[in-house]
């Protein structure tokens, strides 16, 4: 209003009016009263954000919204007073948010549990026997696992359970992103620890899993795999960034802000605001990244900067310099994971110089490696990436290198027997839900050359001499159809088979059941020797007429 009516007094004056001439010097110490006013007024407001335990967000979105149109005035009027009021906000919020985060972020790190060290590798000792009674037990097999977690190592000694935990607890404020609701800590229904026992499930809630809260999980002793920490840490960053986008773009006009017509407000001033903020959690993320062995953490955490990314589009938000961001944290999570990657592979290779095997039981390396190229199906599904498929097949490449080797540690007739076993156990892992991966249709054709091999084994361990026959008649009859087939020979065989065949069948099943401690496996591998038995038996009796 007071522009126009300035405005208004400015045209008189071109028309040479006496009155305006007058009253326009009176009007310009107004408006240096009403400018020097306005820039007052936002500063103290401005600075009333720097108030401990200041809401920030609602302070925004209920008071400072109303006055957007003051900034434009000062830029329109007093630009130089419009910089002013744009550089104290700037370092109010920039100085707060960082305040927060370096906050967040510290108290974070004391809940973090750590999952994996440098021993745990897939060609690692296997140190389940050695376990140090005073220590957490440590199954090994659960690093290569979604299913690892243990409530029993996550929450320190003598720490109450939070399911159990009566009343409220106090809260200091942190920004809204940061907040959770409390009561459910309490609830019956809630528990942070087991929710990690498939660690799979920090997936499934990414868009409704609350933040935490440091200082309640440290009363209650809970401790979280990094992944967890990350995805708490960006939700805060992500929802903080996007409120700010919003009241900034709207707070602000972006000519008042940049020069280019097609940059925000919100955009712009993203860097000066956010910028130590970035630094603070990219700091962080490197300092754990040295010191992690856990590729399934990181493998999750990838998926929780690829949700990030997806969130910032589906909620129409476009920073360059927050893409930026999420796309160097996103390449140095798999620059981590392909170093972890080629460490475990190197550890299997190890392996084949380091171990001997003296049973047919399988090698607990597999079972590590099945536990992890599981996880690996299972996360990297909607990932279209080159290099991990390519780690996968060196990986599959070295166990069956790894198992050909530790097979020749054992006499001829029980290496089928061992790769047999081996080969179920991946199989036996991957179920239903990696059936149609490349690794099982390779293990699936390895087995059933494995079993096939086995059975004639087998059947030549007991019926050597007629399963020969047979085939040196079948071969004779091939080349010459007239060929005769000496009868004393057959009936030689026929009598020998008569005498003792109920009673090496139950041998055969004996053995079978012996070799093979799965009894899913044993009865499927008993299956096939039978049916191979009966092909025999029949074509004797062929031969026999």
């Amino acid at each position: 209003e007071f522009d126009q009516k300035v405005a208004a007094v400015k045209k008189a004056f071109g028309e040479n009016v006496l009155a305006a001439k007058e009253i326009l010097p009176q009007l310009g110490l107004l408006g240096e009263i009403v400018v020097k006013r306005v820039r007052d007024y936002m500063l103290n407001l401005i600075f009333g954000l720097r108030k401990p335990n200041k809401n920030i967000q609602i302070t925004q979105h209920n008071v400072l919204i109303k006055f957007s149109y003051l900034n434009r005035f000062l830029n329109n009027i007093a630009p130089l007073y419009a910089q002013e009021v744009l550089d104290a906000y700037v370092e109010t919020v920039n100085r707060t948010y960082t305040g927060y985060f370096k906050m967040y972020i510290v108290n974070l790190s004391k809940l973090v549990y750590q999952i994996a060290d440098a021993t745990d590798l897939l060609g690692s000792p296997d140190t389940h026997q050695k376990q140090d009674p005073k220590k957490p037990y440590k199954n090994r097999a659960s690093v290569f696992s979604l299913n690892n977690a243990n409530p029993h190592t996550l929450r320190q000694k003598g720490a109450p359970s939070t399911s159990t935990a009566q009343g409220s607890t106090k809260v200091p404020y942190m920004p809204p992103a940061m907040m959770m609701d409390s009561s459910l800590l309490h609830s019956h229904n809630y528990d942070p620890i087991l929710a990690q026992a498939n660690r799979m499930g920090v997936l499934s809630t990414l868009d409704s899993s609350p933040a935490i809260i440091p200082h309640v999980c440290l009363a209650h002793g809970l401790k979280y795999s990094y992944e967890h920490i990350l995805r708490s840490a960006h939700r805060l960053l992500v929802d903080t960034v996007c409120s700010e986008y919003l009241f900034t773009s709207e707070w602000f006009p972006s000519e008042m802000v940049v020069d280019d017509p097609n940059v925000t407000s919100g955009e712009a001033l993203f860097m000066p605001i956010f910028g130590r903020c970035l630094t603070l959690l990219q700091a962080d993320l490197d300092i754990f990244l040295k010191q992690c062995y856990d590729p399934i953490g990181i493998m999750i955490m990838i998926r929780i900067v690829m949700y990030d990314i997806s969130t910032m589009a589906h909620r129409q938000i476009h920073i360059i310099e927050f893409s930026k961001y999420l796309s160097s944290i996103e390449a140095c999570l798999w620059d981590r994971f392909n170093k972890l990657l080629e460490l475990n592979v190197d550890s299997i290779r190890q392996a084949m110089n380091k171990y001997k095997t003296s049973d047919t039981r399988p090698f607990y390396v597999v079972r590590r490696y099945a536990e992890f190229v599981t996880a690996l199906l299972q996360l990297k599904e909607g990932i279209k990436d080159d290099k991990l498929n390519a780690w996968m097949t060196v990986m599959r490449t070295s166990i069956e290198r790894l198992l050909d080797r530790l097979s020749l540690c054992l006499q001829p007739n029980l290496r089928p027997v061992f790769m047999i076993n081996n080969y179920d156990v991946v199989l036996s892992v991957l179920g239903e839900a990696c059936r149609n991966s490349e690794d099982a249709e390779r293990f699936r054709y390895s087995l059933k050359k494995e079993m096939a091999i086995f059975t004639e084994e087998e059947l030549n361990g007991y019926y050597n001499k007629l399963i020969f026959f047979i085939k040196e008649t079948d071969s004779l009859l091939i080349k010459n159809p007239n060929s005769v087939v000496d009868r004393e020979t057959v009936e030689a065989h026929a009598r020998e088979f008569a005498v003792n065949w109920k009673e090496t069948l139950a041998k055969i099943k004996g053995d079978v059941m012996a070799h093979f401690p799965n009894f899913q496996l044993g009865s499927e591998v008993l299956k096939q020797v039978l049916s191979q038995f009966v092909l025999y038996y029949k074509r004797f009796e062929e031969i026999y007429k």
